[in-house]
């Protein structure tokens, strides 16, 4: 079920008023305020990251069995998408931990399971390939990557036959903005 597009609109405004920042650059007469779009202060407002958790939540596969959150900014949105839908999650790691247990993935088994991962904003870099990695490697199914913000146009595709499914476009963000 997609959420109507008067939601959709009225969820990007608050999401741009939460994260869009200004901030001094420069120094003496050249100093100047430059727009500055702060992912991060997503997860200090409940509320907003409800909704955006609740929306992403839609966009999951009907085969989902595990929330796999990337780190730093995806575990926060996929805690609460676990809130809201049930499903267990996972923290997923780019790059394999130097201490403790060197685990690229910490919380449930996601062996024999399907994985979805969930970003705030998702770049096909290597973070993200060599999560889908990781977790293919422990026998986790991975399809699909769900984020939150999509603030570069990517591709709905990044590679490894990973499709993107994003919650708020550029082209959405942009056109609130404009509006306001």
């Amino acid at each position: 079920m997609e959420a109507p597009d008067s939601d959709i609109l009225s969820l990007a405004r608050a999401v741009e008023t939460c994260c869009r920042v200004k901030r001094s650059v420069g120094h003496g007469s050249t100093r100047a305020e430059r727009d500055h779009f702060d992912i991060y202060r997503l997860a200090s407002s409940p509320a907003l990251l409800r909704a955006l958790a609740e929306l992403m939540a839609t966009l999951l596969p009907p085969q989902t069995e595990v929330l796999g959150g990337l780190d730093l900014g995806g575990l926060p949105i996929a805690t609460v998408m676990s809130q809201v839908t049930g499903l267990p999650g996972v923290l997923v790691r780019a790059r394999r931990r130097p201490y403790g247990g060197q685990r690229f993935v910490e919380g449930v088994d996601c062996t024999g399971r399907m994985v979805v991962l969930v970003g705030d904003t998702v770049s096909p870099g290597p973070e993200l390939r060599n999560s889908v990695t990781a977790l293919r490697r422990l026998g986790a199914t991975v399809t699909t990557v769900v984020c939150a913000i999509d603030r570069l146009d990517i591709p709905r595709t990044v590679g490894q036959d990973v499709e993107v499914r994003v919650a708020l476009s550029r082209s959405v963000l942009e056109r609130v903005r404009i509006s306001s």
